[in-house]
């Protein structure tokens, strides 16, 4: 059975942090991706006779229902019709692959960058971590401070940001993760970001931008919101 107002709700609040990094221009074109664990919202029997990727054991510890924004979508589009630009990928605990479901599109394809989403979502589900929320963007600031060598490494990253802002201990307890130069959409992102998410909530990802994860939508765009405000006073008292 599928809790359509839950999914309604977890839809607008993809729609508004859509809206956010658009207006912000922290996901040009169609870059940034969203996703979202909505398993509390879908559940019962599924139709598992036409499984996607089928060679591939996903691992998750319970069946998992993830929501995510689609490949090639705008984020100034899925902040107007996220319906359109989303899909569900369903994970079953002894299956192979995945199940889509999708809100009336004729075809939904996910996000370039959905093994590192889908590996974040195993370890925080396999790890009974409160988390649920992954955001990717593309934040000017942030990425402008990773081209400085004093910013190529986690250390001096962290070291620079509490002298920066006197709440950044506050606000990111944990500090940033830092990953030099590695090719987006790759297994080998995916690896290391899961390693930085087990003592960080946002990943750095260098030339790149970052990866965040949260409660929900907000806090998830809270870490993210919080970096790149840092990141836009550094460069402003250089």
């Amino acid at each position: 059975m599928i809790k359509l107002k839950k999914i309604q709700e977890a839809l607008k609040s993809i729609a508004r942090v859509a809206k956010v990094l658009s207006e912000n221009g922290w996901a040009e074109a169609n870059a940034g991706n969203i996703s979202f664990n909505v398993s509390d919202a879908i559940a019962g029997e599924f139709d598992d006779s036409n499984p996607q990727k089928q060679d591939e054991d996903y691992g998750f510890s319970k069946n998992t229902s993830i929501l995510l924004t689609s490949s090639g979508s705008r984020m100034r589009e899925i902040a107007e019709a996220p319906e359109k630009f989303c899909g569900v990928l369903t994970f079953l605990v002894g299956k192979k692959g995945y199940l889509i479901s999708k809100f009336g599109q004729d075809e939904f394809i996910p996000t370039s960058e959905y093994p590192s989403h889908i590996g974040i979502h195993r370890y925080l589900v396999n790890s009974e971590r409160f988390e649920k929320a992954v955001i990717h963007s593309h934040p000017d600031e942030l990425i402008a401070t990773m081209h400085r060598e004093d910013f190529n490494s986690e250390n001096n990253i962290n070291f620079v940001f509490k002298k920066m802002h006197s709440e950044f201990s506050m606000l990111v307890p944990d500090g940033v993760g830092y990953i030099p130069f590695t090719e987006p959409g790759s297994e080998e992102l995916a690896s290391q970001t899961l390693q930085k998410l087990h003592d960080h909530k946002i990943v750095f990802w260098k030339d790149h931008g970052c990866i965040s994860i949260g409660d929900n939508l907000n806090s998830a765009l809270d870490n993210i919101e919080i970096v790149n405000k840092i990141s836009k006073i550094f460069l402003l008292q250089k």
